[in-house]
This record gives C-alpha cells, structure tokens and sequence, in this order.
C-alpha cells in the first residue's frame, strides 16, 4: 500500500524472511599479480506463502600485490 493513509492505525509489513547462502572459488597466483574465480548461490525463503527465490553470483577477480 503506497501513499496516504487516514486511519489510527498504520498498517506494516509483516513478512518474515530467512536467507542462506554457499559459495566457491578458487584462486591462480602468477608473479605479482593473481586472477580469482568465485560462484555464489543465495536462496531466501518467504513466509506467508510468498515462496523461495534464488539468485547466483559469477565473479572474475584480477589484480595485483604489492
């Protein structure tokens, strides 16, 4: 509900949510610099029969030490 609201009491959302996650990478040193893969995956169960939703992460890191 979006906007205004003329009442003595305010209604608030009452959903309840639980979130869980697992990742993995792996890691390539070369010299001074290095590259890094990782995979993530998070999923989040809703109350009130809303469901589940996942969502996955693909990353490529590369940088360098110093």
């Amino acid at each position: 509900m979006y906007g205004s609201y003329c009442g003595s009491y305010v209604p608030t959302a009452a959903t309840t949510r639980f979130s869980y996650n697992a990742g993995v990478g792996v890691r390539l040193d070369v010299g001074r610099g290095f590259f890094r893969g990782l995979v993530n995956q998070q999923w989040i169960q809703f109350s009130d029969g809303y469901g589940s939703q996942a969502w996955t992460q693909y990353r490529i890191d590369f940088g360098t030490k110093f």
